[in-house]
């Protein structure tokens, strides 16, 4: 249940420098917590915050499993990335994974001079791999997406670092969507990152985001298309608030469904 780990086009926009750096609606930074939800069982929370650092921007990420779902499954995953603003990329990540009886930590540093990402494994050299700037990591890559201009049947790439390689990843809107949180509903884009194989893009993601149609994209909801059932993330808390969640956290229900829109 690793959320962050998981993850025909005819145009590729491809994602700008100065596309990327345009964060001024991030301010002193954000903190975002959601529940998880599997098989509509509460299983966890998880937790995204961004806090710029100067030039840099350091993401942190972490998802929790209850007392409860942890007798089946204990979660106890921490991610921290730390990204360049300008260009938005990739200098450090460091991860604690905690997954049932599987237990690792891991350091991955980008050398943006060299264009080389060197790996670390619980302390053991685990390799390295040429990189382009921009790269980002999977973190960086779902805050990355709020900074496009998202569209419907509009698509962009990003170059992100998988494992020990370097894959595409194309950000692609597929439509609208009224999304539903308790008694509140809010209009959304739908987004799907799909990771390219073997020359093709998989033509269903694994991971569906519905963000705001604000210019901060807020993912209101997130979901992990599992092998059996799905992980989902809800929207339950920001900090500090934000306008556009605080109006649709007031909306009464009622509003239609817009369902999602086909290029």
């Amino acid at each position: 249940m690793r959320f962050f780990l998981w993850l025909p086009l005819s145009v590729l926009l491809v994602l700008s420098s100065a596309a990327a750096s345009d964060l001024s609606w991030l301010g002193e930074g954000e903190k975002l917590t959601y529940t998880l939800s599997y098989l509509h069982v509460v299983a966890g929370t998880l937790e995204l915050s961004a806090q710029p650092e100067g030039d840099n921007l350091r993401l942190t990420m972490s998802a929790t499993s209850t007392p409860g779902f942890s007798r089946i499954f204990p979660v106890n995953n921490r991610m921290e990335t730390l990204l360049s603003r300008n260009p938005l990329s990739l200098l450090r990540q460091e991860a604690s994974i905690a997954e049932g009886k599987r237990r690792f930590s891991e350091v991955l540093v980008v050398d943006p001079a060299t264009g080389v990402a060197t790996r670390t494994r619980d302390g053991h050299d685990k390799g390295q791999v040429r990189v382009r700037v921009p790269v980002l990591d999977t973190l960086g890559a779902i805050f990355a997406l709020r900074s496009l201009d998202l569209a419907p049947s509009r698509a962009f790439s990003l170059d992100v670092i998988s494992g020990k390689e370097v894959l595409p990843l194309a950000v692609v809107v597929t439509g609208r969507q009224t999304v539903k949180t308790g008694p509140a509903r809010a209009e959304t884009f739908v987004v799907e990152p799909r990771f390219r194989s073997g020359g093709l893009y998989k033509n269903e993601s694994q991971l569906v985001l519905y963000v705001t149609q604000d210019p901060r994209h807020i993912p209101l909801k997130i979901v992990s298309r599992l092998p059996f059932g799905s992980l989902t993330a809800t929207l339950v808390e920001v900090s500090p608030p934000w306008q556009g969640v605080v109006e649709w956290q007031k909306r009464e229900t009622g509003v239609k469904d817009y369902g999602t829109e086909t290029r």
